[in-house]
Formats: structure tokens, C-alpha cells, sequence
């Protein structure tokens, strides 16, 4: 198809938006039109309306490359403007800190950053299609070379990234007209994921492409390039294994920081979502020799607490104390005005009290609320679990060591045994252990633990093996296990035959929700006191005790940002059943039953000597078979006849 045909085209779909009358006005089939518009046409350039005219032909109605010799006053100092360029261009506004975010991806005096940006706030717009059209018309401008290679997640979406550039270049006549045409009438390279902009060769013998998209973990081959964009290369769920964290960053730093010349630049522009992950590696890697850090490290906070002030008059002031006391705003806060001079970063967007009972997405008080301090501050804050944020502190965990205990050696008291199991997620391990609670004595005890990468024939055979070692010390274990795994587990065949082998297994089924997890009453930071007060007694008196504790205790200070938290959930799942499962009858059920007389006359107690037994309408002291009163806590059955 030549480009007089396409032209038409970009002008009458402009036009009425109508295929099947385009179609029959250039005697073309609709299908034609259709897949042209599709893949060529302006609906999928996401572009104002207004800013995008059609395509002219090229050579004769786009003026060539213009160097800054020749370009208009106005647009020279667009060069230099990315908000006013930004604006003028793509129609967007331009908050502080994208401002300042695209002065640093355009300032190479440091060879390598990692910027951090909260989810949600305009980053991979900016950088993926704004900054590198606003990069590619100055450095032309100026005559000087540019390289980009953009990566993320996949190939594809890289690639479709790219292609919004591409498309921006060919069809932006706005943008062609003030600094000339982008792509040549017989283009050396213009291609899906890969252009090279007319104007750069010819003042540089470099042959590289102007833009080449590549997705993660691939193979790029005898390429250099002035700049490398990484632009989120993992997820929230790619983060959550560390195995696949720690290929991505071996690949970033074989394949990705390589293909750098020097005086280049390498940015990482992304959000926290581990202690493992691919921006936390980058964070932490130091120079052998000198020991400075080889990233420089920009964050930008969503909700920067110090400068949150919250005066009675309802206006910042920066005389007055810190005070991050709520306010009361239905609509437009001035009580959490925009940074730098305020506390959020960018309040027409994300503003802290939710606006109506349906906004629950952009409100950040409700995702503090929602996700918990801690993971707030580390995802939309990059602040790495400070001390006020964890659960656990280091100085809890000695007083909770018992150096003469070793695992699988029970403590000397009355206690009951429970074994919780937090099946392998996406991370790919488990976590298995047995904990001994003396209610006695209000203390937990570890007792035995696991983790590893773990299959379901793997739990049934742990289930039983560990089952019939409890057993033989005179306990009987209560198995406590996640409500997916359980169904699965219970529903199976084989564990059907492990329950018939064992002559029954005691099981409770656990559901974890993002509410119950992130409660400050029966969440997850119940564990931490207590570590504080000391009711817990991990177990420390081998080589193979101090390991496992060890992991336990590493999951404990790190969470929720550490690399794993397999342990610290099994521990919670015990937590959260614990007490209610030892709880005892309560005061005067034996005498005082609160049920109709004729039941009360059926029902009968049975006592672990026979000869007591008798109906609840007999006012008989009943005794163990010790000799003593029954008394709360003491074990009985009710049967019916």
C-alpha cells in the first residue's frame, strides 16, 4: 500500500471514525481498513486529538532534521522545559517531582541510579514514551548522540512501549514541524521494538538504533548504547521468590551493564516490593576497594511523615511541631499540601483522607490502614523496615533463647502440642513447626521446624513421620494448616489412607485474609509481644537448633520485607488458634447448664473411670481417675444415648 493510500486513510478514519464508508470511498475492503487503522492508525498512538493531524507525505511536507541553529526561539527553550515541552506536545501536567525525576534521567554526571517511585504515580508514562521523545529532540537538536536501550518486564511489553515512541514520531505533525521529521523517507532501521531516527547519522558514525526495546532475562547481542532505561523489570509478583530476583540481577549485571559506552548512563526507575528484589541487590552492591556505594540511590515518598503538620487553623507551619494528627477533609486537603513544601508527594492524585466511602485506591490513609505501616512505608515510602516498623527487634530474641534445649527436646512442663504449616508459596518454600504451650506457665515453646522447597507428597509423609514421633512421647498433636492447602490435603487419597493409618489426625483449618494478617489485635503483630515479654523459648542448644532458630529469628526482624516469611507466618498461624483450642470449660457448666430439663435428663458425663458416669440431674461430685474433683481444664466427653 503506498503512502497516498495510507494518508487517506489517516484522514477520512479521522474524520467519521467509520471503516465501512472509508472503505468504499478509497475502493478498498473494510477488513483492509480496518487492520491498517489497527496497527498504523491513530486510535493507538494515545495522543490528544487535537495535537495529532494526518500523516504528511514524507520529504515534501515535513521539513528535515533541524539542528538548534535553526529552530525557533520558543522551541529552544523547550530543549531545556520538560514540563513546558511536556505540555505543549501531550497536553500533561507536569508534578514537582516528575519534573525533577526527568532532570535526572537527563543528567548523566552519575553513571548509575536507582530512583525509586511510589506505585501508581505517573512513572512508567514519564519515562517509557515523555522523556524519551523530550531526550531524542534535544540531544538531536544539539547534535549529539543517543542510544537508548529500554527494558522491562517482557519482550512484548517493551516492545509496545517502544512502538508508542515510534508512532508519537511518525504521526505528532506538531512536534515535526517545530524540530523536523524523525523518520527517513527510506529508513535504515524502523521496526517493531527498534528505530534508529533520521538525523543522528549524519554527524556520527555510530550505526546503533535510537530506541531498542528488551525484555527481561534476554539475549542482546553486540550492542552499545548511551543510556539503558530499566523501567520496573520485576512485579509484585516476580518479587516475591528470590530465586527469580536473584537471575534477574545476575542478568542485569552480565547482559544489561555491559552494553553501556562509556560516559554513558545506566537508571533503574522502579518500586520496592522485597528486601530481595532486583532494586534492593542494586541498593546494597559497594565497590571491593573503596566501599561506596555503586548506585546512587533517589527516592521520592508518597507520604513523607516529617513534613506532616496538622495545625488547628487547618495550614501548614513549619514552626510548629510535628504533629501527623488526622484532619477531617472531604474534599481537597490543605492539611496535606503537595511536597517539597508539604508532606504529599502528589495530593491530586494520592491525597491521605478518602474522599467518599467508595475510595479506597487513592486514598493513603486507607492503604497505610490496608497494608500496614510497615509495607506502606517500604513500597510507597522506600523506607527499608526501620526499627518502629518491625514486629520484633534484635533485642528481644536473647532473653528468649533456651542454650539447654535442643530441637525436638520437650520441655519440662504440662503442655499441648500444635503444629502449624504454611504451605509453599510463590517464594517456593514451606514452613513447618511444632510449638508446646503450657497454659500454666503463658509460654510457647518451639519444639521442632522446617523449610525447605516442599511438594504435597512431601507434607503427608512429614505429617506422619512427625505425628508418630509426637506420639510416642505421650502427646497428641492438633495439626493447624492453611485453609487451601487443607482442602486440597483432606481431599486427596493418600491422606485419606495416612488419616486411616494413623487412627484418626486432629485438624484445624486456617484462613488467612488481608484483614486478619494486617490486624493490630490478631494480625501478624501479635507475635511481638511476646518476644518482648519473653514468652516464648526458642530452642538453642545444638548446631542444628542455633540454624533453624537462626531462620526463624532472621524472618522475625525482617518482616515484611524480608526475603522469605514462611517461618514468621507458620508462627502466626499457631498464634492466631493457640489459646482458643486450650481454652477450659467455663465456671458452672457442670452444675448450672442452661438447657431444657428433658435433654438434661438424657445427657450423661463420662469420666475417665465408668463407674461415675450418670445423668447431669444427679448432683454428684464426679472425680479423674487420680482421685481429685474435676476441675477447669480437665478433659471429659459428653455422649448421648
Amino acid at each position: 500500500m503506498d503512502w497516498a493510500t495510507k494518508e487517506a486513510i489517516y484522514q477520512l478514519m479521522n474524520q467519521s471514525g467509520n471503516a465501512a464508508a472509508t472503505a468504499r470511498q478509497l475502493g478498498l475492503s473494510s477488513e483492509t481498513v480496518r487492520t491498517h487503522w489497527k496497527k498504523y492508525g491513530l486510535k493507538d498512538a494515545k495522543l490528544p486529538m487535537r495535537l495529532v493531524q494526518p500523516l504528511g507525505s514524507y520529504g515534501r511536507d515535513i521539513p528535515p532534521p533541524l539542528d538548534v541553529n535553526l529552530l525557533k526561539p520558543d522551541a529552544i527553550a523547550l530543549l531545556d522545559d520538560f514540563p513546558a515541552f511536556r505540555a505543549k506536545y501531550f497536553n500533561r501536567m507536569t508534578p514537582w517531582f516528575q519534573g525533577e525525576a526527568a532532570r535526572l534521567l537527563a543528567d548523566n554526571s552519575d553513571p548509575a541510579r536507582v530512583i525509586l517511585w511510589p506505585p501508581g504515580h505517573g512513572k512508567t508514562t514519564l519515562v517509557s514514551h515523555d522523556w524519551i521523545v523530550w531526550q531524542i529532540v534535544r540531544m538531536r537538536a544539539r547534535r549529539e548522540w543517543f542510544s537508548c536501550l529500554y527494558v522491562s518486564k517482557t519482550q512484548e511489553m517493551a516492545e509496545r512501549y517502544v512502538n508508542r515512541v515510534k508512532r508519537t514520531l511518525e504521526v505528532h505533525e506538531a512536534l515535526q514541524h517545530d524540530f523536523g521529521r524523525f523518520r527517513s523517507p527510506e529508513p535504515e532501521i524502523w521496526k517493531k521494538g527498534e528505530i534508529l531516527v533520521e538525523g543522528f547519522t549524519e554527524f556520527h558514525d555510530e550505526k546503533e538504533p535510537t530506541l531498542i526495546a528488551a525484555g527481561a532475562q534476554t539475549h542482546i547481542y553486540s550492542l552499545r548504547v548511551t543510556n539503558v532505561l530499566v523501567d520496573d523489570l520485576v512485579d509484585k509478583e516476580l518479587s516475591r521468590s528470590p530465586d527469580v530476583s536473584a537471575k534477574v540481577h545476575e542478568w542485569l549485571r552480565e547482559e544489561l551493564e555491559t552494553r553501556v559506552n562509556a560516559g554513558g548512563m545506566f537508571v533503574y526507575v522502579g518500586t520496592l516490593w522485597a528486601g530481595h528484589d532486583v532494586p534492593s541487590k542494586l541498593i546494597a552492591m559497594k565497590d571491593p576497594d573503596t566501599g561506596e556505594k555503586l548506585y546512587k540511590l533517589i527516592t521520592f515518598k508518597a507520604h513523607d511523615v516529617k513534613r506532616c503538620r496538622v495545625p488547628a487553623n487547618g495550614y501548614p507551619d513549619p514552626d510548629l511541631p510535628i504533629d501527623a494528627t488526622d484532619c477531617h477533609c472531604k474534599g481537597p486537603c490543605r492539611h496535606h499540601p503537595s511536597q517539597p513544601e508539604g508532606c504529599t508527594l502528589w495530593p491530586d492524585r494520592y491525597y491521605w483522607r478518602p474522599r467518599n466511602s467508595f475510595d479506597h485506591i487513592r486514598s493513603l490513609k486507607l492503604l497505610t490502614e490496608k497494608n500496614g505501616k510497615g509495607r506502606f512505608d517500604f513500597q510507597y515510602n522506600q523506607i527499608s523496615s526501620p526499627a518502629s516498623n518491625q514486629i520484633v527487634r534484635p533485642e528481644w530474641i536473647p532473653p528468649c533463647l533456651d542454650h539447654g534445649r535442643a530441637m525436638w527436646q520437650f520441655p519440662d512442663a504440662n503442655i499441648a502440642i500444635f503444629c502449624s504449616i504454611d504451605p509453599t508459596g510463590t517464594a517456593g518454600y514451606a514452613g513447618i513447626q511444632v510449638w508446646g504451650y503450657s497454659q500454666l506457665r503463658d509460654m510457647h515453646y518451639l519444639i521442632a521446624q522446617y523449610r525447605d522447597h516442599t511438594v504435597m507428597p512431601q507434607y503427608s509423609h512429614i505429617v506422619k513421620s512427625w505425628t508418630e514421633r509426637i506420639r510416642a512421647t505421650g502427646y497428641e498433636p492438633t495439626w493447624i494448616l492453611e485453609e487451601n492447602m487443607a482442602d486440597f490435603l483432606i481431599r486427596s487419597y493418600d491422606f485419606q489412607q495416612l488419616r486411616w493409618a494413623l487412627g484418626g489426625l486432629k485438624l484445624i483449618q486456617h484462613r488467612t485474609t488481608g484483614k486478619n494478617k494486617w490486624d493490630a489485635n490478631m494480625g501478624v503483630e501479635t507475635l511481638g509481644p511476646l518476644y518482648e515479654n519473653a514468652r516464648v523459648s526458642l530452642p538453642y542448644g545444638d548446631r542444628s537448633a542455633i540454624e533453624q532458630t537462626d531462620l526463624l529469628t532472621t524472618e522475625l526482624i525482617a518482616w515484611p520485607t524480608g526475603e522469605t516469611d514462611d517461618l514468621v507466618m507458620a508462627h502466626w498461624i499457631y498464634l492466631a488458634h493457640v489459646k482458643q483450642l486450650v481454652r477450659g470449660p467455663q465456671a458452672g457448666f457442670l452444675d448450672n447448664a442452661n438447657i431444657p430439663p428433658y435433654l438434661l435428663a438424657r445427657r450423661k458425663m463420662i469420666d475417665l473411670n465408668p463407674s461415675t458416669a450418670g445423668p447431669l440431674g444427679d448432683v454428684r461430685v464426679l472425680r479423674n481417675g487420680l482421685g481429685r474433683k474435676l476441675e477447669r481444664g480437665d478433659v471429659v466427653t459428653a455422649t448421648a444415648p
